[in-house]
């Protein structure tokens, strides 16, 4: 903790939650307190939060999302549209976001609290660059993330930056007079809806998904033999004949010799 520092540039606001439904709701109040065109890059801890994300909101303000399941020309899609802000929301876990370097970002969220300090550090200097501004926030689990609560406020305190009351509280500690963040400050609503307006939706809907799915065929997987020299591929069975299908091998399976057991 000691030789870590965070930029004084950036504004730390944490968020003390107590489920899935509060975070949600803060974070839509996060994207309309932003100005519309903002770049923000969201952190998750598992790649299945990040999908998760990236389809909620890539219809209605335009994300991205890269972790280690993509392949290369879908991060590099991703990243490109990031930087020229065709999507201004780029959703990434810690390490696919190894190396990379983009301008202007203006907010950082943590909506999973990393696994250590040091990440949390990396994570939020991606803002708050080159003398700018930025902003930081970060959700925490009242209880899976209360152990990390003192080390974040260390981390704070060295950056002078003012103290969240909910981290306070959290790890009991007492906020000097004057350094109390009013958070409401960086919560209140931007006039027109901020990033989540009707023109920011249009848009993101009128952009291909990077998220979808390839489509479920309806062939079920009855019987799938190994690979046997000159076998032949077969149409998909219907509903009457794999039941059949499946009558036989059991059948079969019950009828077949056995084998002779060796005598010791």
């Amino acid at each position: 903790i000691n030789s870590l520092n965070a930029n004084k540039d950036i504004t730390q606001l944490v968020h003390v939650t107590l489920g899935m439904m509060q975070k949600q709701q803060i974070l839509n109040q996060i994207f309309g307190s932003l100005e519309a065109g903002s770049r923000v890059l969201v952190f998750t801890s598992t790649k299945r939060m990040c999908d998760q994300l990236g389809m909620q909101l890539q219809r209605a303000i335009g994300a991205g999302v890269i972790h280690g399941d993509k392949d290369q020309r879908e991060r590099e899609a991703v990243l490109a549209d990031f930087k020229s802000g065709r999507r201004p929301v780029m959703i990434a876990t810690d390490v696919a976001a190894r190396g990379i370097d983009v301008k202007d970002v203006k907010a950082v969220i943590n909506y999973d609290f990393p696994g250590n300090i040091e990440d949390y550090i990396h994570r939020i200097g991606r803002t708050g660059r080159a003398g700018a501004k930025g902003l930081a926030h970060t959700f925490m689990d009242g209880s899976k993330d209360a152990k990390h609560a003192r080390s974040l406020l260390q981390i704070m305190t060295k950056a002078e930056s003012k103290i969240p009351r909910d981290l306070a509280q959290l790890c009991g500690h007492r906020i000097p007079p004057g350094m109390e963040l009013d958070m409401s400050e960086y919560m209140r609503p931007m006039e027109g809806g901020g990033m989540m307006t009707p023109q920011a939706a249009a848009l993101a809907a009128s952009i291909p998904s990077t998220n979808a799915q390839p489509a479920a065929t309806s062939v079920s997987p009855t019987y799938s033999p190994g690979p046997r020299r000159g076998t032949r591929t077969l149409s998909p069975l219907g509903p009457h004949a794999r039941r059949a299908a499946a009558s036989c091998l059991w059948f079969g399976a019950r009828s077949a010799p056995r084998r002779p057991v060796p005598r010791s």
